[in-house]
């Protein structure tokens, strides 16, 4: 699959038409999916960066497919481990759609999925768990209970739960508990306990 590589950006660099880009564009999303789902992850950020580069000034830096190309830049970064480098990525694109598509475009959908990951590895596990159930949700809306996207989204969240410890750590930092008197919790946390994880108290070890 990344023998493609070469000969779609050499057409995206020759095509001038705006339909031959687009299409040329489609194509290169599609071969980094491939080249991603094989764990190809290096050839997975190389393409799509390459591709946005050359089709941003002929599409616009806010063409639909461009966002697309970034944001399979970031997630790439992030399974290369690149955190640090991969939430302004993502960031960016989420940034991007959600003032020109809205909240609950699929595509800002996917995008809220896609940050979630560098999020927690980072430390900002109460924010991308945020977003992450703003996906799960907003997929169940818009798409259907039944839709691959929003079953997707239901699998992923057993392994997105994180540890009481490590949740605790991302509170503390984030808001010190909000100040909450004794005895109360984040509906965060609550959600978490109900799913299971062992609630843990901020006054133990």
């Amino acid at each position: 699959m990344s023998l493609l590589a070469p000969h779609v950006l050499a057409l995206l660099q020759h095509a001038t038409d705006a339909s031959v880009v687009a299409a040329a564009l489609d194509v290169a999303v599609r071969i980094v999916c491939a080249l991603y789902r094989t764990g190809d992850y290096l050839s997975a950020r190389k393409l799509p960066s390459a591709a946005a580069a050359t089709s941003g000034p002929k599409l616009g830096p806010e063409h639909r497919l461009v966002l697309s190309a970034h944001s399979r830049a970031g997630r790439a970064l992030f399974r290369l481990g690149r955190f640090e480098e991969s939430e302004p990525v993502l960031r960016r694109v989420l940034t991007d759609r959600e003032r020109l598509l809205g909240p609950d475009h699929p595509d800002t959908l996917d995008s809220y999925f896609g940050i979630n990951h560098p999020l927690q590895q980072l430390g900002r596990v109460a924010e991308g768990l945020m977003l992450f159930q703003h996906t799960t949700d907003g997929r169940e809306r818009v798409l259907g209970k039944e839709h691959p996207l929003t079953l997707q989204s239901r699998a992923h969240l057993p392994e997105s739960l994180p540890s009481p410890i490590l949740l605790m750590r991302s509170m503390a930092r984030r808001c010190h508990y909000q100040k909450s008197a004794p005895g109360t919790w984040d509906l965060t946390t609550l959600s978490l306990w109900g799913h299971g994880s062992a609630m843990p108290s901020p006054w133990s070890g």
